[in-house]
């Protein structure tokens, strides 16, 4: 099973996969501003959910765009 992760250096932004086994990221997917704001909401709630058994989507995406705004605009 892979983690995603966004990162943002500079102007460029990418998603990330890392294996859960090694730590390592296996690859990479550029991403413009736009897409980049949408799989960080994205990642955001998944996390959300992972570390909160129970919840439901709706409850995860209510939470996290109260959290951050800044993605959902």
């Amino acid at each position: 099973m892979a983690t995603k992760r966004t990162v943002k250096v500079g102007d460029e932004r990418f998603l990330e996969f890392i294996a859960a086994d090694t730590g390592m990221r296996t690859h990479y997917i550029p991403l413009d501003e736009t897409e980049y704001k949408h799989k960080t909401a994205e990642v955001l709630i998944e996390g959300h959910m992972r570390k909160n058994p129970g919840v439901t989507y709706g409850g995860a995406l209510l939470k996290v765009s109260a959290e951050h705004p800044e993605f959902f605009i």
